[in-house]
């Protein structure tokens, strides 16, 4: 397996190197073709991209049914939410997540554990929560390497906003990869989770200046070791007819969250970049 930058900018990982799955993971296949990274930016991407969520929650037994089949929230039509997805050469989607900026319906995070995110606000942090993370069931080995390349998009969009902290909620059996992947540190201690039907999780909070400079020195090298340039993090907001579709498709009545607030333009002072 090979992780590049293409002529276009894009990440690709190119999985026509993979060595074969062992045995343990034979009952799924190892994809093999390349893979493209990016910002959706259209109905048809976003559309494949709430559908994997629902049908992967779903079967997981994490949301309850409903008749739009996605997975889609007010906030994520905030001017800087995004969603982002790995696709193959045909264009068949294999994984997303979604990055929400702060915003005034605030992070679904805030449910539960609202008093650790209020102290975050507090003391003047930009903050984003990671939110709808679904990868179609496929190897191991090709699962993380979709993982990583949808988080390498996003930890670059996140220092494009100038975002201070990511937020996310994991299963507490989860917390020690993220721990020593992305120096995640809990914020709180692990409850129920309205979210995910009462599921057990624990809000981890990833400082993305800390994550750049003192993060493992291989993921720091798969991460930052080239650039993505300024013109593919721009875009991608959602437009305000998708976001009324979406709101539609998933039952929701209160089409508001694109508004443009104090949120969303980070401080005139801060960089761009973060150091080398």
């Amino acid at each position: 397996m090979s992780l590049v930058c293409s002529a276009a900018g894009l990440t690709v990982i190119d999985f026509t190197t993979m060595s074969k799955p062992n045995k343990r993971v034979k009952r799924f296949p190892c994809p093999r073709t390349r893979l493209d990274f990016l910002i959706a930016a259209d109905r048809k991407h976003l559309s494949a991209a709430y559908e994997l969520v629902y049908q992967c929650y779903l079967r997981r037994g994490l949301i309850a049914p409903n008749d739009g089949k996605i997975v889609y929230r007010p906030a994520f039509g905030h001017p800087t939410s995004r969603t982002f997805v790995g696709l193959t050469e045909q264009g068949e989607l294999l994984g997303t997540l979604t990055l929400v900026g702060d915003n005034p319906h605030g992070f679904q995070l805030e449910q539960t554990f609202a008093e650790e995110i209020s102290r975050l606000r507090a003391s003047q942090r930009r903050l984003a929560e990671i939110t709808c993370l679904a990868i179609k069931p496929m190897c191991d080995t090709a699962a993380m390497a979709v993982f990583f390349g949808l988080t390498r998009l996003m930890i670059h969009y996140a220092i494009f906003q100038r975002f201070d902290d990511l937020l996310i909620a994991v299963h507490p059996r989860h917390q020690q990869f993220y721990s020593r992947r992305f120096l995640a540190c809990p914020i709180g201690e692990p409850r129920s989770h309205h979210a995910v039907k009462g599921k057990p999780a624990v809000c981890c909070r990833i400082e993305v200046a800390r994550l750049h400079q003192q993060g493992d020195p291989g993921l720091r090298q798969q991460y930052f070791g080239r650039p993505v340039p300024e013109r593919l993090l721009a875009g991608g907001a959602i437009q305000l007819a998708d976001h009324i579709y979406f709101c539609r498709r998933a039952g929701i009545t209160d089409f508001a969250g694109q508004g443009r607030t104090e949120y969303d333009a980070p401080p005139a002072t801060a960089p761009r970049r973060l150091a080398s």
